[in-house]
C-alpha cells in the first residue's frame, strides 16, 4: 500500500521574521487499500447467527424436556435465548420464552439483557443488532487504518516547524485520505520517508456503536467480544447447575 507525498507552500504565521519560505508536505494513502465486498459480509453474516444460535440452543436446553414434549408446535418455536427490549418486558414475557425454568435461571439471564447499562448488556445489545441487521441487509465493514502504524519522516535541508495529524483513531480510510501533513521551513527542503502500515476492517457507527474516543470499532475486537460473553453465559449456566 502505498504513501504519496504532495508539497505545497505554506503562509507563515502574522510577524514571523524567519526568511525562509515554509512547504506544507501532506502524507495521503495511495493505491493498494483493500476494498471489502459483500462476501465478507456474508460470512459475518454467518458468524453472527452462528452466535445467536448457540444462545437460542442453551434457552431449548433449559426448558425441561417434558415441558417441552407438552407444548404446541407454535409454543415450542417461541422458546429461545429472550432479548427484550425492556425489564417489564423481559419479566412479562419470561414463561412463554422459558416456560418452568426456575427464578436463578431468570435471573441470570436477566443480567444479560440489552436494555441493562453494563458491559454485558451492551455486548448482547451489539449481538442482537448486528442479528437484526444481518437479516435485512449485508454487513459490509469499512476499511479502517490502524493506529499503531508506523510513520519515519525525515527533513533535509529543512526543518519540521509542526506536525498535522489529519486522521483519528480507527476512522476508516480509502485511497487519497490524507494521514499527516508536516510543515517545513526551507525553500530546498526535501522529504523522505518509511512506513509500515497495514489496514483492519472496522464497523460503521450505523452498525456498532464504538467506544467513547473511537469513530469506529474495529471487527475483529467485536467479534472476540460476542464471543466471550456467549461464552460466559454457557460456562455460567453449566457451573450453576441450571
Amino acid at each position: 500500500m502505498g504513501i504519496a507525498i504532495t508539497k505545497q507552500p505554506y503562509a507563515k504565521p502574522a510577524g514571523s521574521r524567519d526568511p525562509r519560505p515554509w512547504f506544507v508536505y501532506t502524507l495521503s494513502l495511495g493505491e493498494g487499500v483493500p476494498v471489502l465486498d459483500a462476501s465478507i459480509g456474508l460470512l459475518l453474516g454467518e458468524v453472527i447467527q452462528n452466535f445467536r444460535s448457540a444462545l437460542d440452543h442453551l434457552a431449548w436446553a433449559m426448558v425441561p424436556p417434558s415441558t417441552r414434549n407438552g407444548l404446541s408446535a407454535a409454543a415450542r418455536r417461541r422458546i429461545y435465548f429472550p432479548v427484550a427490549r425492556n425489564r417489564q418486558n423481559f419479566w412479562g414475557s419470561i414463561n412463554t420464552w422459558l416456560p418452568d425454568t426456575s427464578f436463578e435461571q431468570r435471573a441470570l439471564i436477566e443480567c444479560y439483557q440489552p436494555y441493562r447499562r453494563t458491559p454485558k448488556g451492551r455486548l448482547i445489545r451489539r449481538l442482537r443488532n448486528l442479528s437484526d441487521i444481518d437479516k435485512h441487509r449485508i454487513i459490509i465493514p469499512a476499511v479502517a487504518l490502524p493506529f499503531e502504524g508506523e510513520f519515519e519522516v525525515t527533513a533535509h535541508h529543512g526543518k519540521i516547524i509542526e506536525t498535522i495529524e489529519h486522521r483519528r483513531r480507527g476512522e476508516p480510510v480509502k485511497p487519497g485520505a490524507r494521514l499527516y501533513a508536516y510543515v517545513v521551513a526551507g525553500a530546498a527542503s526535501e522529504m523522505t520517508l518509511r512506513s509500515k502500515i497495514s489496514v483492519r476492517a472496522v464497523l460503521p457507527r450505523s452498525v456498532v456503536r464504538p467506544s467513547r474516543g473511537d469513530v469506529a470499532t474495529s471487527l475483529r475486537q467485536a467479534m472476540r467480544n460476542t464471543s466471550l460473553v456467549c461464552a460466559e453465559i454457557l460456562t455460567r449456566i453449566k457451573e450453576e447447575d441450571y
